[in-house]
């Protein structure tokens, strides 16, 4: 299944567009179903641009940054206001010559990131929603994170978390090696490892030097949401129930108490 959410984050990510009237859809983290509105929006130029724009070398616009932030509301009045804080700059464009835009770098609450888990575990959600706090500020991060979440299915499954070496020492496994073992327990999911391997080395990637962008992260969110449909989305078997149970009645309408309103 497409995750929407991961569409949306990745339009935001290229950067939003000087009139909020243009920006992309931002996913609601409350009720998941709308798109975020701007209340409010401030900014301020760093000291740093104003400088720039008084000296004497060759300027352009591209000189011009600063910091801001905005008030997000959902059309929902139920649903909880987000702060977004972020950066500004100007960019050139073919079309309209210099542009400005914002750059996002914390939401909070942060924005979802997968519409469904289906019966998936808390820890693996929580993995998943800590990875969203970071998503902007630190991408390398955010990937550690989710592939934190990975180590999470594996206790869900009962893959051990120690092994015993030949001096019969406890070790902790690592996760490669509990992705195996994963494997060779459930042969019949063996369709996710080559995905639980990919969430893996993207998350060994954010641990060490390199320095990840939000696009890497979100590759991360978009194979671990098919991992999480694959194990815990259980849609499908309520479908083929209600199909049976619609066949076994050949379409006639279930029997209701004369009590019972007639819709």
């Amino acid at each position: 299944m497409k995750n929407l959410f991961v569409e949306d984050l990745r339009v935001i990510a290229a950067g939003l567009p000087s009139d909020p009237q243009e920006w992309p859809h931002i996913p609601c983290p409350t009720c998941k179903r709308s798109g975020l509105l701007v209340d409010s929006l401030a900014e301020e130029e760093s000291p740093l641009s104003k400088s720039q724009q008084a000296g004497g070398f060759d300027w352009d616009p591209s000189y011009i940054h600063g910091k801001f932030h905005a008030v997000l509301k959902c059309p929902k009045s139920k649903c909880e206001t987000v702060r977004l804080v972020g950066t500004t700059g100007h960019w050139e464009t073919e079309k309209y010559g210099w542009d400005q835009y914002y750059e996002p770098l914390f939401f909070l609450p942060e924005l979802p990131l997968i519409q469904d888990f289906g019966t998936c575990p808390l820890s693996v959600r929580d993995r998943i929603e800590a990875a969203s706090a970071v998503l902007w500020v630190d991408p390398s991060s955010a990937a550690n994170r989710l592939r934190a979440a990975v180590e999470e299915l594996m206790n869900h499954h009962r893959v051990p978390r120690m092994g015993i070496n030949k001096k019969n020492d406890e070790f902790r496994l690592s996760l490669a090696s509990r992705i195996e073992q994963f494997s060779a327990n459930r042969p019949d999911l063996s369709d996710v490892v080559d995905p639980l391997t990919a969430i893996r080395w993207l998350g060994n990637a954010g641990s060490h030097d390199t320095v990840l962008k939000v696009s890497d992260a979100l590759d991360a969110v978009e194979i671990l949401t098919h991992i999480i449909h694959r194990l815990y989305d259980t849609s499908g078997e309520m479908l083929i129930k209600k199909v049976e149970d619609v066949n076994a009645r050949r379409g006639m309408p279930m029997s209701r108490s004369l009590d019972s309103p007639p819709f």
